[in-house]
């Protein structure tokens, strides 16, 4: 029987009929008073993520856009959806402004022929910014953690390590 991330691929390559990628994007700080599990597909689905924990997303409209550099290792995402009837535009005001606990975004594909496990990710990105427009639809823009910000203060030159130069 062929994996999730194997049938991820098949779908990537060949689009098979009746197959589907069902998003889940999950939302979660300390402040808030529940963790959000949403999805854009309409009609119920239980899927079970990595820690074996089933759940059953809230439908809401929903895109995400992922970032389309592929020349760092940012993994930027924007996550736009119409506001769950304002509910986390309330629940943001729980979190004060001067709050340095990132919320975190947890992004997961599933194929809908087999939820027993994620075919994508999870991605566990630090929220960046979160705007709501007049039409109540709200943007979060996301990325991965910064692992590395600090310099080594090694510098990797020909003249240090000649050997290099047959790499690059």
């Amino acid at each position: 029987m062929p994996t999730p991330q194997e049938i991820y691929d098949n779908y990537l390559l060949n689009n098979p009929d009746g197959e589907r990628h069902i998003e889940i994007v999950t939302i979660s700080h300390s402040k808030l008073t529940k963790t959000y599990h949403l999805t854009p597909t309409p009609e119920p689905v239980s899927v079970t993520l990595e820690t074996d924990e089933v759940i059953t997303p809230e439908p809401v409209n929903l895109t995400v856009e992922k970032s389309s550099s592929k020349d760092d290792l940012d993994e930027k995402f924007n996550f736009n959806f119409a506001d769950i009837d304002g509910r986390l535009n309330d629940e943001a005001d729980n979190i004060p402004l001067d709050d340095e606990e990132s919320v975190l975004i947890t992004y997961r594909g599933f194929m809908a022929s087999d939820t027993s496990a994620p075919a994508e990710g999870p991605f566990i990105l630090n929220g960046v910014s979160m705007t709501k427009s007049t039409n109540g639809t709200v943007t979060i823009a996301a990325q991965s953690p910064s692992l590395v910000v600090n310099r080594t203060g090694e510098l990797y030159t020909y003249e240090r390590f000649p050997m290099l130069r047959g790499f690059i």
